[in-house]
């Protein structure tokens, strides 16, 4: 590092870029007394602010965003896809009003299942190709699709699409991938997926292949996660 001319991070999600700065150029100790450290935290702080502002006010196709100092330059640009072709909403409740609680005492329960089963059998009636629904764990994606074949939900959601599970092994994935590409493009699939999963970051599932993305509960972060456990022992 010490003969780079330059370093260059490049992903989807690395800002704020002050986070990044911290964790990967300083440490708690040396933040006080290393100058460098000091003024790259400084400029990504500035950064952070500066694009933060450009990308509100940008009329380009591609919103995009520049800031740049001596020793520090940002580049942010949008999504390809216009937020006008994203169509997002939150759902409290399914078909029969009931609510939907996907915390970890309540999500189990046959009522809660149930009126997850009947929330996607609407959506997969109405949308078309490829629709995929990240779940929690793998523990209760197994759990829904069991209570869902005792309930006779599973077979009205094979009725209407083919059904795809993310494989618990590796080696698996390429093959489930590729069966769930070719049915989805064709008469429609329904992935079943886990967040944090092998499917979840590193794919790209476009146009057909995600017409319909459903999030069941929050993405809380893995607690049993070895870089979580150390930033947690470092606050």
């Amino acid at each position: 590092a010490n003969e780079a001319y330059a370093v260059v991070f490049a992903g989807g999600t690395l800002s704020p870029f002050t986070h990044l700065c911290s964790e990967l150029l300083c440490n708690n100790d040396s933040v006080s007394t290393n100058d460098d450290g000091i003024s790259l935290l400084r400029d990504a702080s500035q950064a952070d602010e500066a694009i933060a502002k450009s990308s509100f006010q940008s009329t380009a196709a591609v919103p995009f965003a520049k800031w740049q100092s001596n020793s520090f330059v940002a580049f942010s640009c949008g999504h390809v896809v216009p937020p006008s072709n994203v169509f997002l909403r939150c759902l409290s409740e399914g078909p029969t009003c009931t609510k939907l609680d996907f915390r970890h005492s309540s999500r189990t329960s046959a009522t809660i299942c149930d009126e997850l089963g009947l929330a996607i059998l609407e959506l997969i009636r109405k949308v078309p190709a490829g629709i995929i629904i990240f779940l929690p764990s793998y523990s209760y994606e197994e759990h829904l699709v069991r209570r869902w074949r005792q309930s006779g939900l599973f077979d009205k959601l094979k009725q209407e699409k083919k059904v795809h599970r993310e494989p618990r092994k590796a080696r698996d994935t390429k093959q489930a991938l590729e069966a769930y590409n070719k049915d989805a493009k064709g008469s429609g699939a329904l992935l079943l997926s886990i967040i944090g999963g092998k499917m979840s970051e590193g794919i790209n599932f476009a146009d057909d292949l995600a017409r319909c993305v459903i999030v069941v509960g929050l993405p809380y972060a893995d607690i049993s996660d070895p870089i979580l456990v150390e930033k947690m022992n470092s606050l």
